[in-house]
């Protein structure tokens, strides 16, 4: 997971999918927090939206975290 600040709101997306992407990937698109708080979908890291509350709130440690679903 990357985190990044951007003025373009427009997804960027690779012109050629990944096997991975082909077998399960929807869509690209941006999601606010909230609306990550909301899905019902499976999310990779489940955790996500708690991390990114974390992160927000300045509360994210600075040691890496493991990630597993």
């Amino acid at each position: 997971m990357f985190l990044g600040c951007t003025t373009d709101a427009a997804p960027k997306v690779a012109l050629k999918s990944t096997e991975n992407e082909k077998a399960g990937l929807i869509e690209h698109r941006w999601w606010s927090v909230a609306e990550l708080h909301q899905c019902r979908d499976k999310l990779l890291p489940a955790q996500l939206p708690n991390i990114l509350d974390d992160l927000f709130a300045g509360a994210l440690s600075f040691t890496p975290l493991t990630l597993v679903d």
